[in-house]
């Protein structure tokens, strides 16, 4: 309500309403994988390797917070160097376009 009021003391009521009706309709190509790639991604490759790296060490290292520590930097590790194979093939993709 506020809002309405706002808008119809507004000079530029008539332009801002135009520049949101033309941004609305507008379409171009879904961001969604792309979301998806830069954010999910590296987060399901971290649990991943964390439960890998867990499972892996679970016998081996006796001693639990040597153990935590390990798995943890490993699991860090191994998502770092995802999130680089997947800069590096979006850069490649990129360029294809």
């Amino acid at each position: 309500m506020v809002q309405q009021k706002l808008c119809d003391s507004c000079g530029e009521n008539h332009t801002c309403h135009e520049v949101y009706r033309r941004v609305g309709r507008t379409e171009g190509p879904s961001v969604v994988p792309r979301v998806l790639t830069a954010f999910a991604a590296p987060i399901f490759v971290f649990i991943g390797s964390l439960a890998v790296f867990g499972h892996l060490l679970g016998d081996r290292v006796k001693d639990e917070g040597l153990r935590t520590i390990l798995t943890f930097f490993g699991a860090l590790s191994v998502t770092f160097a995802a999130i680089l194979v997947i800069k590096a093939v979006n850069r490649r993709v990129g360029k294809k376009r």
